[in-house]
């Protein structure tokens, strides 16, 4: 093997374990279905969930989407430091109030936590 492509071998190497550092963090994404009548109720209810939230130790960001193209559609796109962070956020008796009265807008969530194994960006 040549030193050349050796040492892109090793900067490879040395990049994709820089990454997986950066990338410990879970990203759950929750999309809700929702009556268009009570979106308003739906999205009060939300942002006291993420209130209670993204007061816990872990919590990174959020962003709530509405779909442009199914009415009553929406994604909540949040990144946490851990799955165990997230967990213990959600196991709080707050957070599960919250929730109570996201249901009762008639909401239905399908939560799920990912980890992320490609990203880009313009520089």
């Amino acid at each position: 093997m040549s030193s050349k492509r050796f040492k892109k071998i090793l900067c490879l190497v040395g990049c994709v374990a820089s990454l997986q550092v950066a990338w410990a963090e879970v990203i759950l994404i929750n999309q809700f279905k929702i009556t268009p009548e009570k979106e308003l109720a739906f999205v009060a209810a939300w942002h006291k969930g993420n209130d209670v939230l993204s007061k816990c130790e872990g919590y990174v960001s959020t962003k709530l989407h509405k779909s442009i193209q199914t009415p009553g559609t929406w994604i909540n796109y949040a990144v946490w430091s851990s799955r165990e962070a997230f967990q213990r956020a959600v196991s709080s008796l707050e957070f599960k109030k919250s929730v109570l009265e996201i249901r009762a807008q008639g909401a239905t969530g399908s939560p799920e936590l990912f980890e992320v194994h490609f990203s880009s960006a313009k520089p």
